[in-house]
């Protein structure tokens, strides 16, 4: 499957640490393979450009940065998969910071009592330039989904990571 599109960022941030002040827009692809029985493959990728700050005296670097996300998921017996981390990895042309994290994480689909859920936890090291990532991290995330009465008898959530 393929898909393409743009992003968008929008300068909500109250401090500059948490936010880059700059309005920006980009395009967008994404790529994925389930050829392969039990196993996902592929990539989403974008591009951010700051096309203008957010006031008077905004001295803040433009930005130019590329984001890939790699996609690998291998499902396993009774929901379980394992995958790479999903983490995007960075590359700023302005600042030339890199930022790649890898990782692995291992996931769950199933139900408590009704209610569908996804869960999945990793580790990660990012690699790159110094200061551009937080060196070892981890990550555990949990989603419960609500089936659409069109779902009907299938299972809401059947693959997981």
């Amino acid at each position: 499957m393929l898909g393409v599109g743009g992003s968008f960022v929008f300068p909500t941030a109250t401090d500059d640490l948490t936010g880059e002040g700059k309005w920006q827009a980009g395009p967008a692809a994404v790529y994925t393979n389930l050829a392969v029985p039990n196993l996902q493959w592929g990539v989403l990728t974008y591009q951010n450009f700051s096309l203008f700050g957010t006031g008077e005296g905004d001295d803040r670097p433009d930005v130019s940065r590329l984001f890939v996300q790699p996609i690998l998921t291998y499902q396993l017996d009774a929901g379980w998969c394992a995958a790479v981390q999903d983490d995007p990895m960075s590359f700023d042309f302005e600042s030339g910071d890199v930022s790649i994290p890898v990782g692995p994480k291992i996931g769950h689909v199933g139900k408590l009592g009704k209610q569908p859920y996804n869960a999945s936890v990793g580790g990660f090291y990012t690699l790159g330039e110094p200061g551009s990532g937080p060196g070892w991290g981890n990550q555990a995330q949990s989603q419960s989904a609500v089936p659409h009465e069109r779902v009907g008898r299938r299972r809401a959530a059947t693959r997981c990571c």
